[in-house]
């Protein structure tokens, strides 16, 4: 059972107004659906509440917890965070959970285009009414877990990075309980690629977790920098890294930059999904995905991520939710 809290001490609490809709279990439990839960998962989950170690730029790590305080259509999240931060440290943190809840993300932009060119997404978005894609806190971590991700199942990838986070990750403890942070690209670019392999990874995806975090570390991969660039440049900077591929670069592009201009090729969910509503149970390749996609313009990437947790609510039921028509 993983390690949430949920009578922590009261030492800062603040609200966080986000943009409406928000749906707070429907887009944590999106991905804590997925992965077993682990005491040393990072991102701790449970209906009504979350949990997160996050650091200070420079500075040292805090537990957020994080519970609804509004609803779907005025949301609030109430945070207490843990130990007590600092006022512009405080407000950093903040500003990293808004963030990962894409909390600035205009949804109803969203919706309009669905309703006014493709009905399909249109039934989809009003089935998930209020669900956002979550977002790592830096693109560092959001590359790695889509490396950790390729050509597995997201439990299984989800297993084994709590063990690259109980390996090299710090730890932070409250009340007896131990709380973990995800590695830093310091601590994962002093690692050998052997030791990131006995922990269950394939070498291939050992040495290129590695070449990334040294390349961020010596500055010759500025991950930062590349928020604001174009996708072929970002797309460029990152193909550059041995095995890493189109669906990985789209995957960080969603969840660690907040931006939806791609479609992941190669996802089995996605294009069983496409098949399903698109095409009335036929076969499908990443070309028909893409296709089907192309009105949406740049929100196909956030009308990709709405699919597959459609496809999961479908076949396993996911968030009390019934099929989606």
């Amino acid at each position: 059972m993983s390690p949430l809290v949920a009578n922590v001490v009261s030492v800062s609490v603040r609200p966080l107004s986000l943009s409406a809709p928000f749906d707070f279990d429907l887009t944590l439990g999106s991905y804590a659906s997925f992965s077993p839960p682990l005491p040393e998962a990072v991102d701790l989950y449970a209906p009504g509440l979350f949990q997160r170690v996050l650091r200070v730029p420079g500075g040292g790590l805090h537990l957020l917890v994080a519970r609804p305080a509004g609803s779907v259509e005025r949301p609030e999240i109430a945070v207490t965070i843990w130990p007590q931060p600092a006022g512009p440290d405080a407000r950093a943190l903040l500003r990293q959970i808004e963030w990962m809840m894409s909390g600035e993300l205009d949804l109803a932009a969203f919706y309009k285009i669905a309703r006014l060119r493709d009905p399909v997404m249109a039934g989809v978005t009003s089935q998930l009414h209020g669900l956002r894609p979550p977002r790592t806190p830096e693109p560092f971590e959001a590359v790695v877990i889509a490396i950790t991700e390729q050509l597995t199942s997201i439990k299984t990838a989800g297993t084994l990075r709590a063990r690259l986070v109980a390996r090299f990750g710090e730890r932070l403890m409250l009340d007896g309980q131990t709380f973990y942070a995800f590695p830093t690209p310091a601590s994962l670019a002093s690692a050998d690629p052997a030791e990131i392999r006995r922990v269950g990874f394939l070498t291939t995806k050992a040495v290129s977790i590695v070449e990334v975090a040294r390349r961020v570390v010596d500055g010759t991969l500025d991950l930062g920098g590349l928020a604001t660039q174009p996708y072929e440049e970002v797309f460029r900077a990152l193909r550059s890294v041995k095995g890493i591929g189109p669906w990985t670069i789209a995957y960080a592009l969603s969840r660690g930059y907040g931006r939806y201009e791609a479609v992941p090729d190669g996802d089995v969910a996605l294009r069983a999904a496409v098949s399903q509503r698109y095409r009335q149970g036929a076969r499908v390749t990443d070309a028909d995905v893409r296709m089907a996609l192309e009105p949406l313009e740049e929100w196909k990437g956030l009308a990709a991520f709405y699919l597959i947790v459609a496809y999961a609510v479908d076949r396993y039921g996911l968030f009390g939710r019934s099929k989606v028509l």
